[in-house]
């Protein structure tokens, strides 16, 4: 009969180390894999507030056009820069119908009308600083794109100014209703997939008092 020396349990303990050693240095590499492949995400919109005001200085708040711009968020959760990143609308429908506050127009009842724009080739939005079509952004951080925005002046919703929208689309005063918005949104950058998400807008017809989400990715 052959006997087998028996494994100190120093030996045995540095074996499960360097098991436990190597399954880490795998993880981390699949880690650093997903790390450097370029990925963004549409994320929940904001708002950011201006003051236009007379040319002449005044104390009189009544001179002066407040407005409300809502961003669309796009951010870069990878670990690499991505280059040449922008941001469409690629769908917009509206679901008309009263609610009694702003709040309940984000639940649309099965009684609304829906009506979706003739959207025939995905619209580029642009950057809320500087009107680029496309930016750099560089890891973990944030892309503000401009989509619609409302004002004191005619307590009217609209597209921002500088995105170019079909005549056909304004001709219809699309924003004239109050109801719900939902604005599908895709942002894509250089050898990064495209991504996807419904943005929802409840519009009462007060410039300073609605409410929007993010509905889902798609």
């Amino acid at each position: 009969m052959i006997y087998l020396p028996e494994l100190h349990p120093l030996i045995s303990v540095i074996g499960a180390f360097l098991i436990l050693l190597v399954i880490f240095f795998i993880m981390r590499l699949r880690e650093l894999e997903t790390e450097l492949e370029p990925k963004l995400k549409i994320i929940e919109p904001i708002i950011s507030n201006a003051q236009i005001g007379p040319p002449l200085p005044t104390d009189n708040l009544n001179d002066y056009i407040y407005t409300n711009f809502v961003h669309i968020i796009i951010e870069n959760i990878s670990g690499v820069q991505i280059t040449n990143c922008s941001s469409y609308l690629i769908s917009l429908t509206k679901h008309i119908f009263q609610a009694d506050h702003v709040g309940g127009l984000l639940n649309v009842p099965a009684c609304a009308v829906e009506v979706r724009a003739p959207i025939s080739n995905r619209i580029p939005l642009v950057t809320a600083s500087d009107h680029y079509r496309s930016v750099t952004i560089s890891p973990k951080l944030p892309a503000h794109f401009d989509i619609v925005f409302t004002r004191s002046e005619d307590s009217a919703l609209n597209f921002s100014p500088a995105i170019q929208v079909p005549h056909i689309i304004n001709n219809m005063n699309f924003f004239n209703d109050t109801g719900v918005y939902d604005f599908e949104i895709a942002a894509t950058g250089d050898n990064t997939p495209t991504v996807t998400a419904t943005i929802r807008i409840a519009w009462n017809g007060n410039w300073n008092e609605f409410v929007m989400m993010k509905l889902k990715d798609e």
